[in-house]
Protein backbone atom coordinates (compact mmCIF):
# COMPACT_ATOMS: atom_id res chain seq x y z
CA UNK A 1 0.00 0.00 0.00
CA UNK A 2 1.54 3.40 -0.91
CA UNK A 3 2.04 5.77 1.70
CA UNK A 4 1.19 9.52 1.50
CA UNK A 5 3.40 12.11 4.09
CA UNK A 6 2.65 15.84 4.57
CA UNK A 7 5.31 18.02 6.85
CA UNK A 8 4.55 21.38 8.48
CA UNK A 9 6.39 23.42 10.81
CA UNK A 10 5.55 26.56 13.08
CA UNK A 11 7.53 28.82 14.40
CA UNK A 12 6.73 29.46 18.11
CA UNK A 13 7.98 29.84 21.40
CA UNK A 14 7.76 26.51 23.75
CA UNK A 15 6.78 24.23 21.13
CA UNK A 16 6.76 21.55 23.63
CA UNK A 17 3.77 22.65 25.41
CA UNK A 18 1.54 22.21 21.87
CA UNK A 19 2.86 19.06 22.09
CA UNK A 20 2.02 18.38 25.74
CA UNK A 21 -1.59 19.75 24.98
CA UNK A 22 -2.64 17.81 21.85
CA UNK A 23 -1.00 14.89 23.48
CA UNK A 24 -3.18 15.15 26.79
CA UNK A 25 -6.42 15.77 24.91
CA UNK A 26 -5.93 12.70 22.40
CA UNK A 27 -4.62 10.62 25.01
CA UNK A 28 -8.54 9.81 25.70
CA UNK A 29 -8.88 8.63 22.27
CA UNK A 30 -5.98 7.61 20.40
CA UNK A 31 -2.70 5.89 21.21
CA UNK A 32 -0.14 8.82 22.51
CA UNK A 33 3.21 7.98 22.94
CA UNK A 34 5.09 10.63 24.44
CA UNK A 35 8.80 11.13 25.27
CA UNK A 36 11.63 14.01 25.46
CA UNK A 37 11.98 13.89 22.08
CA UNK A 38 8.57 14.69 20.90
CA UNK A 39 5.13 12.60 20.73
CA UNK A 40 3.46 9.93 18.29
CA UNK A 41 -0.22 9.91 17.70
CA UNK A 42 -1.85 6.99 16.21
CA UNK A 43 -4.94 7.49 14.34
CA UNK A 44 -6.64 4.30 14.12
CA UNK A 45 -7.65 2.80 10.75
CA UNK A 46 -11.55 2.48 10.30
CA UNK A 47 -13.37 -0.93 9.83
CA UNK A 48 -14.57 -1.41 6.51
CA UNK A 49 -14.01 2.43 4.97
CA UNK A 50 -11.58 2.04 2.33
CA UNK A 51 -10.55 6.05 2.97
CA UNK A 52 -9.12 4.92 6.49
CA UNK A 53 -7.65 1.54 5.20
CA UNK A 54 -4.38 1.39 7.82
CA UNK A 55 -3.66 3.43 11.09
CA UNK A 56 -2.09 7.16 10.38
CA UNK A 57 0.80 8.30 12.53
CA UNK A 58 1.66 11.69 13.57
CA UNK A 59 5.18 12.29 15.09
CA UNK A 60 5.88 15.67 16.48
CA UNK A 61 9.15 17.42 17.34
CA UNK A 62 9.76 20.36 19.03
CA UNK A 63 13.15 22.99 19.60
CA UNK A 64 13.15 26.52 21.31
CA UNK A 65 11.23 28.33 18.16
CA UNK A 66 10.21 25.56 16.44
CA UNK A 67 7.12 23.10 16.34
CA UNK A 68 7.58 20.09 13.69
CA UNK A 69 4.77 17.80 12.19
CA UNK A 70 4.99 14.57 9.96
CA UNK A 71 1.96 12.88 8.72
CA UNK A 72 1.77 9.55 7.22
CA UNK A 73 -1.88 8.25 6.00
CA UNK A 74 -2.84 5.81 3.28
CA UNK A 75 -5.31 7.76 1.12
CA UNK A 76 -5.77 11.42 0.54
CA UNK A 77 -9.25 11.37 2.50
CA UNK A 78 -6.85 10.44 5.29
CA UNK A 79 -4.18 12.30 5.02
CA UNK A 80 -6.61 15.73 4.54
CA UNK A 81 -8.68 14.81 7.26
CA UNK A 82 -5.81 14.50 10.03
CA UNK A 83 -3.80 17.20 8.72
CA UNK A 84 -6.92 19.29 9.39
CA UNK A 85 -7.54 17.91 12.56
CA UNK A 86 -3.92 18.41 13.45
CA UNK A 87 -4.11 22.21 12.36
CA UNK A 88 -7.29 23.12 13.71
CA UNK A 89 -6.66 22.05 17.16
CA UNK A 90 -3.39 23.72 17.42
CA UNK A 91 -4.62 27.04 16.52
CA UNK A 92 -7.54 26.24 19.03
CA UNK A 93 -5.32 25.67 21.96
CA UNK A 94 -3.16 28.28 20.73
CA UNK A 95 -6.25 30.67 20.92
CA UNK A 96 -4.47 33.34 23.84
CA UNK A 97 -1.07 33.75 21.91
CA UNK A 98 -3.25 34.63 18.25
CA UNK A 99 -3.61 31.10 17.18
CA UNK A 100 -1.20 29.54 15.40
CA UNK A 101 -1.22 27.72 12.16
CA UNK A 102 1.57 25.32 10.52
CA UNK A 103 3.11 26.28 7.05
CA UNK A 104 2.56 22.42 5.46
CA UNK A 105 5.24 21.59 2.87
CA UNK A 106 4.14 20.86 -0.46
CA UNK A 107 5.52 17.63 -1.99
Amino acid sequence: MTTLTRSGTAEVQNGRRYINILCKHWARKFDVQLDDEGAKVVFPKEEDDPDYPEDATALFRSTESRLDVHLTAFTMTQLDAYWGAIDDHLDRFAAREGGLRLIWETP
